[in-house]
């Protein structure tokens, strides 16, 4: 069976009295690409930055790599690459064209210009 890269168990997060994810439970395991697609506001970005740490859960755990809890992740994290929300890239390359030495691991495409809105990978060989 392949390592398990990311995991979300019971992933909540809430800003103020408006709860953004609600328990979400998600493993990806090496080599597995998982397309996020929702409307605006359904918590895709929050679930992104959950996972690279730039904010915290209000319940739940996030490992990667197999390991949890801040210290470790804060390690594991140097193993990863995240662009959330309105990154610049050049429309006319793809993932792989625009981060050449890292393969994607999680990503979400706004349709409507078929330009890259979010993207979270993992460095090959890691």
């Amino acid at each position: 069976m392949k390592e398990i890269i990311a995991e979300a168990r019971d992933l909540t997060k809430d800003y103020g009295k408006t709860r953004a994810l609600r328990d979400v439970n998600l493993r990806l395991r090496r080599g597995e690409i998982l397309g996020l697609v929702g409307d605006n506001g359904s918590g895709k970005s929050t679930f992104l930055k959950l996972l690279a740490g730039q904010i915290f859960p209000t319940k739940g755990e996030v490992s990667l790599f197999g390991v949890h809890g801040e210290k470790e992740l804060e390690r594991q994290r140097k193993r990863t690459g995240t662009m959330i929300e309105a990154p610049g890239f050049f429309p006319q390359l793809t993932v792989k064209g625009t981060s050449p030495s890292y393969s994607p691991a999680i990503f979400w495409q706004r349709w409507s210009s078929l330009r890259m809105n979010i993207v979270f990978w993992i460095r090959d060989g890691c």
